[in-house]
């Protein structure tokens, strides 16, 4: 009796280990797409901060010729569009930053973050004054 009490002991460890065992491959495998799903919602969020703050500046008369005198005037700006603008660059680098920081971390790849930032910055660049 013993003996066969002692073997199904160790049958049931045996058991238990394996189920510890497939118990951690499902954890791996359910925090790697974890882990995939918060990259790519941080690639959406940094792409979707770029493209907002784009509309905000393109949506407004005002904001955008604020912005685009501060590119392209040799003239200082008046006093009162110097704050608009540098919160606006400020904003821009902010988003930016981010982007650099989740690319580095792996989250978003390193040649899209490269193309968003160049293409803007060529945007912003050829921009060429409309006379109204």
């Amino acid at each position: 009796m013993k003996s066969k009490l002692s073997d199904l002991a160790s049958i049931a460890e045996i058991i238990g280990a394996f189920a510890v065992v497939i118990s951690l491959i499902y954890v791996g495998v359910q925090v790697n797409d974890s882990v995939s799903a918060v990259r790519s919602a941080s690639a959406n969020d940094a792409n979707v901060a770029v493209q907002n703050w784009n509309l905000q500046i393109g949506s407004d008369s005002e904001t955008s010729r604020i912005f685009y005198d501060g590119l392209t005037s040799e003239e200082p700006l008046e006093t009162h569009d110097e704050f608009p603008f540098l919160m606006m660059f400020h904003g821009a680098f902010l988003g930016f930053q981010n982007s650099w920081f989740i690319a580095e971390e792996g989250s978003i790849d390193v040649e899209l973050l490269e193309l968003e930032t160049k293409s803007d910055m060529d945007m912003y660049r050829n921009f060429e004054a409309v006379d109204e």
